[in-house]
């Protein structure tokens, strides 16, 4: 069973899966209530299944930071310059992952940042997203643009 962990502070996200197999079935039993469980199992044309969870958190309170991230050129070649800004009044744990790489940062202070410029090894990047989570919590994404050095 693969299991995700998804916050869901609207409510219960409707969910349609599709299977890639034409001879496979998909079942989807929803969640009713958020905290709570969808659960997708894909039936093969054999009989084997695979099981499927998302797991809905109401996000609870989110500590309060900012974000950012933007491409900047350094020596001919594109840098992910991540930034997070701990605006709360207390120390928090900051998770930052890309697709150049992933940082940790432990107590950043309140009024102070967590930073890290990502190298992509390239000249040249498209628009893109960073992950961004705090204290354990869900992620939340940060877009980046475009950039060419």
């Amino acid at each position: 069973m693969t299991t995700y962990e998804r916050p869901a502070p609207d409510g219960v996200p409707a969910v349609a899966a599709t299977a890639h197999d034409p001879y496979a079935t998909v079942r989807v039993d929803p969640a009713e209530t958020v905290p709570g469980t969808t659960n997708v199992t894909v039936t093969a044309e054999d009989g084997s299944e695979r099981a499927y969870t998302l797991a809905w958190t109401d996000g609870g309170a989110q500590a309060p930071v900012t974000a950012t991230a933007e491409p900047r050129c350094l020596a001919g070649k594109v840098y992910v310059a991540v930034r997070v800004t701990n605006e709360g009044d207390a120390p928090v744990d900051v998770a930052v992952s890309t697709p150049y790489g992933d940082r940790s940062f432990a107590d950043v202070a309140p009024g102070k940042n967590a930073y890290h410029a990502f190298a992509t090894r390239s000249a040249s990047v498209d628009a893109g997203t960073v992950v961004v989570a705090v204290d354990g919590g869900a992620g939340q994404e940060v877009a980046h643009g475009a950039r060419t050095c």
